[in-house]
């Protein structure tokens, strides 16, 4: 299918992307479907058995029963070239094969044949959970962001081949494009344009997108749920988060377990199911995906320059560690971190920088680098100091604090006015402090003191406390500054 496809590359901005272009949405029609190569897993809920495989040198069964539950499975298509959906949607062919079965391309008979796709709901063993989910979940068709497929109307429709069972049906907006699982195979075999030193620029920039998408979901209280390379379309220079069928609004306790894939799931989810289901699962999916294509970059001609790949190492370190409290806080977070890796490839790439304003630290005060190879005052000379001519430029240890960047106040911290209120700064930086407000006191104490050539014990052993505290975290790449 990616063969169809012409890639372009991108454009000269950070986070522009190769454009993907097909000639015709027609082409991507199959004229013989087939089910999934590797089978699927089977569709009754608890029974994790691998259904419709290929076994013993044996094509894959299109239908038949699951060698443990004995349910059913069948994966030819419900839909034929032809078939009208609802009276309105005439169906042109099968596209693809996902999670709940076929994705057909299909014409709008009441909109000049506008091309959408169609794809088929979890539930349809009951016809009235069927009509509660499709009602349940219309707030999709709300939902509207450029990075998101935009959901166009549900439809039940009776199957002929289930006595007339209703099966339900999603009608979206068509998307014609690579997924990011196409996207891996590219990498892999080291297709133009990802086969050269911009590669981990573009994955990136996929990582940056798809989390501006994650977090307009997360600002409207859903959680996307299952993150993963084939539920992410690269179109022409853009992207789309393209299947909402495992959307779960934030803080649901019925509805099922939820639709995840355990590859891209986090640990806690695994393990608890939804009553774990935080923002952070879905970061951890994004983590993951971008896991998935950098381990195809294979080819040293594939790799970042220089310090490129530890940064973005720790960088998805974070976003996928085991404990959630490890990973980031926020779609936005993890963005800004993400970019900043951008900028750093991008910039070496280049060979010259090029530096933006921080949204995390106030401008510094001082450069403690700005002495370094300067030429020894006169008083060097006069005094015939037999250090060497050429002074090292390092700062005396006690203008290193006061020349470190600030950390803005977090919005979301219950402390920040109080980090505002410069009055309101003491020198009494208790354990119990957040770590932010601790270093924002103490700082404060290091100004107050910054004349005098002693410090009190109890503030040195309160830095030395706050010291430990970070490095406790090396995933976070600006503790590496603080810390030394």
């Amino acid at each position: 299918m990616a063969r169809k496809f012409t890639v372009r590359p991108a454009g000269e901005d950070p986070l522009a992307l190769p454009r993907v272009e097909l000639p015709s949405l027609r082409d991507l029609v199959m004229d013989d479907p087939h089910p999934p190569s590797r089978g699927q897993t089977c569709g009754w809920e608890g029974c994790e058995a691998i259904v419709g495989a290929p076994y013993a040198g044996q094509p894959a069964l299109s239908r038949g029963y699951c060698p443990r539950c004995r349910h059913p499975f069948d994966f030819t298509p419900r839909l034929r070239p032809g078939d009208l959906l609802g009276d309105q949607y005439r169906v042109v062919g099968c596209v693809g094969y996902g999670g709940l079965g076929w994705v057909y391309l299909a014409e709008d008979t009441q909109l000049d044949d506008q091309p959408v796709a169609i794809k088929g709901l979890i539930n349809n063993e009951d016809e009235a959970a069927l009509r509660t989910a499709v009602e349940e979940r219309r707030y999709l068709t709300m939902l509207d962001h450029p990075g998101i497929v935009r959901i166009i109307n549900y439809v039940t429709q009776p199957d002929p081949r289930d006595d007339g069972a209703l099966t339900g049906y999603i009608v979206m907006e068509f998307v014609g494009g690579m997924t990011l699982a196409q996207i891996k195979d590219h990498i892999a075999d080291a297709v133009t344009p990802y086969d050269g030193p911009r590669l981990y620029e573009h994955i990136l920039a996929y990582g940056c997108l798809v989390l501006r998408a994650v977090g307009y979901l997360h600002g409207e209280k859903l959680l996307y749920c299952d993150l993963k390379p084939s539920n992410v379309m690269h179109y022409e220079d853009r992207i789309k988060v393209i299947d909402l069928g495992a959307v779960w609004r934030l803080g649901q306790r019925d509805g099922g377990p939820p639709v995840i894939t355990e590859a891209f799931a986090a640990p806690e989810v695994l393990a608890r199911g939804a009553s774990a289901l935080t923002e952070r699962h879905d970061l951890f999916g994004v983590g993951r995906t971008l896991e998935e294509l950098s381990d195809q970059a294979t080819r040293q001609a594939q790799r970042p320059p220089g310090l490129g790949a530890e940064s973005y190492r720790r960088v998805l370190a974070r976003a996928t560690a085991d404990d959630p409290e490890r990973r980031f806080g926020s779609a936005a977070e993890m963005s800004e971190q993400l970019w900043g890796v951008l900028r750093e490839i991008h910039s070496l790439r280049l060979g010259r920088e090029q530096p933006e304003p921080s949204t995390l630290f106030a401008p510094t005060s001082a450069l403690l680098d700005s002495s370094l190879g300067r030429i020894p005052g006169l008083e060097r000379w006069l005094e015939g100091d037999p250090r060497p001519l050429l002074a090292s430029g390092l700062p005396r240890p006690e203008q290193v604090p006061l020349g470190l960047p600030v950390p803005f106040p977090d919005p979301a911290d219950p402390g920040a006015t109080a980090l505002r209120d410069s009055a309101s700064l003491c020198l009494d930086a208790s354990d119990a402090m957040p770590t932010r407000m601790r270093l924002a006191f103490q700082r404060a104490a290091l100004t107050y003191l910054s004349d005098t050539t002693e410090r009190p014990d109890g503030l040195l052993r309160s830095l030395e406390k706050v010291r430990r505290r970070l490095r406790g975290d090396p995933d976070q790449p600006w503790l590496s500054t603080v810390c030394g």
